[in-house]
Formats: C-alpha cells, sequence, structure tokens
C-alpha cells in the first residue's frame, strides 16, 4: 500500500467512528434526560449530606438499633426527594430549578446559601430533627462541598458506563469489529474509495450534529442577556459575568461570586433567573439527541452501515465479540474526538495531493520592495 492507500484506510475507519459515536452520543443524552439521571443524583446526594448532618448531630455515631438507621435512611431519602419535587415558584430564592423533563418543573440543584433553610422546611412533617445539625452554617457549607464533589463523580461514572454499554450495543447492532474494518479497507479498494469519496461529505453533515452538542458554557452567554433585561438595574454588573465553568454549578457560580457585592435576597433572585435561562437553554438537548439519531441515518447510509449484515452467527466467533469490546472503547472516546481527527486526516491529504499549492500561493504573492 502507498502512503495515500494508509491515509485512505485511516479516513475511512475514522469516518464510521465518527458516525457510530453520534449514534451513541444520541442516545446516551436521550436515555440520560428520560431517565432524570441528574435528578436521581440531586436526591442522592441529599441524602448523604442529611445523613452527615444526622451523624454530626448523635456524635458521629448512631444511637439506636438497625432498624433505627434503616428508618432512618428512609425519612431521609423522603425528604431528598421533596427538596427535588419542589416546582418553580416565582421569585422563589431558595431553589435553583432544572427542567429535566419536557414540560415539567423539576429541581435538580439547591442553592448552598439557602441549603439550611431548604432542608429544614421540607423536614417539617419528617421525623428528622435537622435543626441543631443546620445552625452550623460552615458545618453545611463543608458537607455541601463534599457532597457535590461526589455527586460529580458519581454522575460522570454513570455517563461513562452508560456510555460503553451504549457503544458496545451499537458496535453489536451494527457488527462492526474494529480490526476487521481496518483488514477490510486495507484490502478492499473499492470500498476504501467509496468511504474516503464521502467522508468530506460527512464531515460537512457532521458538523453541526458534533458542534450542537451543547455545554453550560455554550449557552451562559445567551442566559447573561435574558437576565440582563431581567434585571436591567444590574444589567453592568451581570456583564461583568464570562459565563465559564466545567458544569452548571461553575457556571452559575460565577455570577454568584460576581454579584457578591450585592444584598443576598436580590443576589439569589438574579442567579436562579440565571440557573432558569441556563436549564431552559440547556434542556434542548433531548430534542436534539433525537434529531441526531435520526440526521446521523443519512450518513450512516453513505458508508454502508446495515442492522446485523452478518446474521447472528457472527456473535458465536470469539475474535468478532473481542473486535466488538475493541470498537465499544474506541466510540467512548466521544464523537468531537473523531470529528477533529477526520478533519485533521482530511487536511493532510489535500497537502499531499496537493503539495504545490501553499508554495503556487507564496509564489504568486507580490514580492516586497
Amino acid at each position: 500500500m502507498t502512503m495515500l492507500d494508509t491515509l485512505a484506510m485511516l479516513i475511512g475507519f475514522v469516518t464510521v467512528m465518527l458516525v457510530l459515536s453520534l449514534v451513541v452520543s444520541g442516545i446516551t443524552q436521550a436515555i440520560q434526560s428520560w431517565l432524570k439521571m441528574r435528578e436521581r443524583n440531586l436526591i442522592w446526594g441529599l441524602s448523604l449530606l442529611l445523613d452527615a448532618f444526622h451523624t454530626a448531630q448523635t456524635a458521629s455515631t448512631f444511637e439506636g438499633t438497625p432498624a433505627d438507621k434503616k428508618k432512618w435512611v428512609g425519612n431521609a431519602k423522603r425528604v431528598a426527594k421533596k427538596v427535588v419535587a419542589i416546582e418553580r415558584q416565582p421569585g422563589d430564592p431558595g431553589v435553583i430549578e432544572r427542567l429535566m423533563s419536557v414540560g415539567t418543573p423539576q429541581v435538580a440543584a439547591v442553592s448552598e446559601s439557602e441549603l439550611p433553610r431548604i432542608l429544614k422546611d421540607a423536614a417539617i412533617s419528617e421525623t428528622i430533627d435537622l435543626g441543631k445539625s443546620l445552625s452550623d452554617e460552615m458545618r453545611v457549607r463543608e458537607q455541601f462541598t463534599v457532597a457535590k464533589n461526589r455527586m460529580s463523580d458519581r454522575f460522570k461514572y454513570q455517563i461513562r458506563i452508560l456510555t460503553f454499554l451504549l457503544a458496545l450495543g451499537v458496535a453489536a447492532l451494527f457488527q462492526i469489529s474494529a480490526p476487521d474494518l481496518l483488514t477490510r479497507l486495507s484490502t478492499d479498494p473499492a470500498y476504501r474509495n467509496q468511504l474516503t469519496h464521502n467522508a468530506e461529505t460527512i464531515y460537512a453533515q457532521t458538523t453541526e450534529l458534533v458542534r450542537k452538542i451543547p455545554t453550560h458554557e455554550d449557552v451562559a452567554d445567551q442566559a447573561l442577556t435574558a437576565v440582563a433585561e431581567q434585571f436591567p438595574e444590574h444589567a453592568d454588573d451581570i456583564y461583568q459575568a464570562a459565563g465559564v465553568g466545567f458544569d452548571r454549578d461553575s457556571v452559575v457560580g460565577e455570577l454568584e461570586h460576581v454579584l457578591k457585592e450585592l444584598d443576598n435576597e436580590k443576589r439569589d433572585q438574579i442567579v436562579i433567573a440565571y440557573g432558569r435561562e441556563i436549564d431552559k437553554l440547556y434542556n434542548e438537548q433531548f430534542e436534539q439527541a433525537i434529531g441526531r439519531i435520526k440526521a446521523t441515518s443519512a450518513a450512516a447510509a453513505q458508508i454502508d452501515l446495515r442492522i446485523l449484515p452478518y446474521g447472528p452467527e457472527f456473535y458465536s466467533d470469539p475474535i468478532n465479540l473481542t473486535g466488538l469490546l475493541i470498537t465499544a472503547i474506541l466510540l467512548s472516546f466521544g464523537a468531537p474526538f473523531w470529528y477533529d481527527t477526520l478533519g485533521m486526516l482530511i487536511k493532510i491529504k489535500k497537502n499531499i495531493e496537493n503539495p504545490n499549492k501553499t508554495n503556487n500561493k507564496a509564489d504568486s504573492a507580490p514580492e516586497k520592495s
């Protein structure tokens, strides 16, 4: 094989990985929204907080029988669910809502400054006395930080596992074994040329699909503008925020830090309005995920991806199963990774095919006297 053939083989391989990873990404986001994974993770984190407060209240030990402990844990989960189930109340500074299901206002994050009051109010009808535990603001903030970090780590782990399982399922559905795919591309010039020919078209088609995967940073500027219109008297202060952060909490927290000089009530109102705008924009990813799955079918048709092309007997060969596992690992890298890699390979191919293009441009430039 020549260098161009090898490059064409890599382009074909990466093209297939890109299309499949888009399918995985779309299904992952759809399931994440459908199962309300963020909301469930918040319930788990609040249960941790309640248990930590209770443990502190009982001098680091639980004074009671195992049955009492079980009852306490159950009550803690009920209180956590009650907090999460609070619906939006206009002007309520106690909760930062997140729309985790279509058309249904749900809480997926709580304000650190208002956490003690929220938990106390939620526990009124429960057999949980949080008054003494929550009276120490520093203790609340310390436990809040610990729980938030654990929630973040837990959610990332869940998403990684879900992504890998879905990647394995997609690879099995289309019966794509990475080693076999490379072998076919190296020995079948017609198939290699077909993928190489369609690579640029697929790259252009998937640009919007990949780049439209939203992050909280992506929607922060639009959210800041909306909030500044709601609170014009504080617009100058609001626009001091850069709208940056690695997740939702850090993006919202940045604005809260910028507005630290405002009185608590007004700051909380602005921050909550900001959180609502971010949530409204960010949760459009559910519909985008469904659209991504549908749109990817057009790209799949161009690279001859079919469901169960080799039949059930494909799964009886251990070598094929190993190949599916390798494919799943590669798909777990994510669509942005394969998109960027494909773009780089296409650029290299063009430079090799047109080595004099850059030199010709330089030669045609007028000389400076």
